[in-house]
């Protein structure tokens, strides 16, 4: 039953039966039944690691398929042809990690094994034959490879021992590839029809590994010329791959599901690529863009969503149990940067963590019943755009290789690319391309440099620092800015879903004239994704009240009485960080508090010195129209540099090493977070109060109705950027905690400018009543004009640090 749900591709479902046959099997053999051989437990073990393999979890599967070897190698003997299965499957696995050597090894040490047991024409000798081919193949010796290819071809057509029946589909695509690398681009074709033939006939249109096939046969032929059947191969490509990732994302927490994201069949790229390329209107690829972006955060969203409101009783215990598993392994990683932990037990920990989020998975999806919101399409986003705006959604794609008949393979414009798509009301659908992401990538670091104050932090002048901020920035506009200008003429207002690195520029803060683009464009807001747009009308009977978080004390006194840090220029890690307090954050919220309108007598909630720790943070953040947390903030993914004086950054923080770079990888939710107070006493019991709140667990929060986050500390919109899904941080934390807007920084803010900008966001939403995107422009354009009218400099890094996304309204 587990095999025909793997065929199936219910890989969730598959494991679970698999492992429920693995415990039964070990159960047996505690009580002597010699049913319960050591080969069958193997078997089980082996098949586990197959689905591990196919959803992306490469770490896994490597640990499994060593344990399936070693049982079989004791049970059977090491010459055993179980043996060689589980060698070949190991080394598919080391191959898919870039050790192309180490994998042709073994793969040559199960052929030979494969032959000698089982003779030369068997049909698993022409398996392993194949596994070699793509090694050698990618290795870079394409003639070596079709000889392989062609020999096991030649074994699978004349084998009369059963084989699996995708087996001769498997090659057949193989051989499809590799001539199409060599330019024989005919051959090609027909080799990879036959394939697609017998996988659609084997498991039908809507399998992925149908998608992959799809994919490989729009690649050739978009080498031959023919754009049009490119075009809609590599849509439904994408479109068999995406409905799949979203089937199978419900079932697996977040760490695995990105994982299998990372490796489902997609054709997007591919279909971008023709797009930018032929000329052919962009409409049906934008379309597939809307709707592959952010699949796992809205996924997610919604899912924490059905939680957050359930009745429930078994859901109720999951989410608990979730959460406190949650804040355990969020625990240890922020331990293992201060004291050795071992990797044994940082392992442990997540492995409960996964099963934890996992198991809250498979029960919530039972009660599933609202639509996906990634059901929405181009129409949906057309319709919900205002009258008189604009909206251009970024993409970052890489280019897909093309081939030259005759001759061997070579890319044409290879490596990323940006592009971006404009929408206006009533026009076509426009696709501005932007050129090499390595080229704007370089424009970016370079503005964000200078927006981030690194001349004001190593002592330039203020006229030094703004004659570097305008160099820098007028070669990012003249790359990401200008081209677009002439499409959104005339918009009120102007919806920005950025891609890439595009994620931490606020392109209001670009040069225009002898002023920025915030006083002359249209109001820039960003959206996530574009599904934004459909954000429905604030219910009425949503939260109402404020929660503000300042002054917390990180160590025992109170934050008065401790004055601002003094920045150092040296690298720091977290482990030997003393947090400072922030006195200025104290006055910060308790301004905006007496700003919020009284109408009721719990209205406002002030966290703040020894009260405002992390386990309070917790329990007072739901329930409020507007959470506003004024603190320092963190990203251990940033880059190691100093910080201008008087900012509320840490610092540079180095690199992370040992188990806690592994689970940082593999959840980069861990490596951004708020500091609150007590954090200076880090070390207490695994399930306390660390003073540190991860945006791991600031997603296990139920922030159901919250009109905005405001993340008033530095570095609070940066994380690590994942293609398609935005960045991995705080703001995407607060995103799936239910939060409809995150006000966010990109750079370390400076205390007192922070102040007054903060200020004035407060008093354009609740004394001038603006939309939150006219209240975001209206800040900046306060702290701007205010500057200029002392003779203080005008430099973005003192009042455009902040922007929002989200709802703008």
């Amino acid at each position: 039953m587990g095999d025909s749900l793997r065929y199936d591709g219910e890989y969730v479902e598959a494991r679970k039966l698999y492992r429920s046959a693995l415990a039964s099997l070990r159960s047996c053999s505690k009580t002597g039944n010699a049913h319960a051989s050591s080969d069958v437990e193997a078997t089980l073990v082996f098949n586990d690691a197959g689905v591990a393999q196919e959803v992306g979890d490469l770490a896994e599967a490597d640990t499994l398929y060593e344990q399936a070897i070693d049982i079989w190698s004791t049970g059977l003997g090491p010459d055993h042809p179980f043996v060689a299965t589980g060698v070949d499957a190991l080394a598919e696995v080391v191959a898919a990690r870039g050790q192309l050597d180490r994998a042709r090894a073994l793969y040559e040490r199960a052929l030979a094994s494969r032959k000698r047991s089982l003779g030369p024409t068997h049909p698993q000798v022409a398996w392993t034959l194949t596994n070699l081919a793509r090694t050698v193949a990618d290795a870079g010796d394409p003639a070596v490879a079709i000889r392989y290819v062609d020999e096991a071809i030649a074994i699978y057509q004349k084998a009369r021992a059963p084989y699996e029946p995708d087996h001769l589909a498997r090659v057949l695509e193989l051989r499809g590839v590799l001539e199409a690398r060599r330019g024989n681009l005919q051959a090609a074709r027909v080799s990879l029809t036959q394939a697609l033939d017998e996988r659609t006939r084997i498991f039908g249109e809507r399998h992925p590994i149908v998608a992959e096939t799809r994919s490989a046969l729009a690649r050739v032929d978009f080498a031959r010329g023919d754009a049009q059947a490119a075009l809609t191969g590599a849509l439904e490509a994408e479109r068999l791959g995406r409905d799949h990732l979203l089937f199978t994302v419900r079932y697996l927490p977040e760490r695995q599901a990105m994982t299998y994201a990372a490796k489902r069949p997609r054709g997007l790229d591919l279909a971008l690529t023709i797009a930018r390329e032929s000329g052919t209107d962009p409409t049906a690829v934008f379309d597939a863009v809307i709707r592959s972006r952010g699949v796992i955060l809205d996924e997610f969203a919604a899912a924490h969503r059905r939680a957050s409101s359930s009745s429930d009783p078994e859901v109720v215990s999951l989410m608990a149990a979730a959460t406190v598993s949650r804040q355990r392994f969020a625990n240890l990683v922020v331990r293992s940067l201060q004291e050795p932990v071992s990797r044994t037990l940082l392992e442990e920990a997540r492995t409960q963590k996964d099963e934890a989020e996992r198991a809250l998975a498979e029960r919530n999806v039972e009660a599933r019943a609202e639509l996906s919101r990634v059901s929405v399409g181009l129409d949906g986003v057309r319709k919900a755009l205002p009258p008189d705006t604009a909206l251009v959604s970024f993409v970052r794609y890489e280019r897909a290789r093309a081939f030259e008949a005759g001759r061997s393979v070579r890319r044409t414009n290879p490596g990323a690319s940006y592009a971006a798509f404009i929408v206006r009301s009533g026009r076509p659908i426009t696709l501005v391309p932007l050129g090499s992401a390595v080229e704007l990538d370089g424009h970016i670091r370079s503005w964000r440099n200078e927006a981030s104050g690194q001349s004001i932090a190593a002592g330039a002048s203020a006229t030094r620092a703004d004659r570097s901020y305008l160099a820098a920035s007028i070669r990012l506009r003249r790359t990401v800015w200008d081209p677009l200008a002439p499409y959104v003429v005339g918009a009120s207002r102007i919806f920005v879903v950025p891609d890439g690195l595009l994620n931490l520029v606020n392109l209001a803060a670009l040069p225009d004239g002898d002023g920025y683009l915030i006083e002359r464009s249209p109001v820039i807001h960003y959206l996530t994704t574009e599904r934004d747009l459909l954000l429905p009308v604030r219910d009425a009977g949503a939260p109402s009240g404020l929660l503000t978080v300042g002054g917390a004390a990180f160590d025992d006194e109170p934050a008065a009485a401790v004055t601002t840090a003094r920045r150092g220029v040296d690298c720091q890690s977290l482990a030997s960080l003393h947090f400072q307090n922030l006195p200025g954050s104290l006055s910060e919220v308790t301004e905006i508090s007496g700003l919020w309108p009284k109408t009721g007598a719990n209205d406002v909630t002030v966290l703040s010195g020894p009260a405002a720790t992390e386990t309070a943070v917790k329990k007072a953040a739901a329930g409020h129209r507007v959470v506003h947390l004024a603190t320092h903030g963190f990203f251990l993914g940033a880059d190691c540099a100093p910080t201008p004086s008087g900012t509320r950054s840490v610092g540079g923080l180095v690199s992370l090493s040992g188990p806690a770079a592994t689970a940082g990888e593999e959840n980069p939710l861990l490596l951004t977070g708020l500091v609150l107070a007590g954090a200076n006493k880090r070390g207490g019991a695994l399930d306390q109060d660390e003073g540190i709140l991860t945006a791991d667990e600031i997603a296990g929060l139920n922030l159901q109705g919250t009109e905005w986050a405001v993340l008033s500390a530095c570095d609070t919109g940066l994380g690590e950027i994942k293609a398609g899904e935005g960045v991995f941080g705080l703001r995407r934390a607060f995103q799936i905690a239910g939060v409809r807007t995150i006000i966010m920084s990109l750079w370390p803010v400076e205390d007192e400018s922070t102040r007054d900008w903060m200020r004035a966001l407060y008093q354009g939403r609740l004394r001038d009543h603006l939309d939150t995107a006219l209240a975001v422009r209206s800040a900046g354009l306060a702290v701007l004009r205010a500057r200029r009218a002392q003779g203080q400099s005008t430099h973005p890094f003192y009042w455009a640090a902040f922007v929002a996304a989200g709802d703008w309204r």
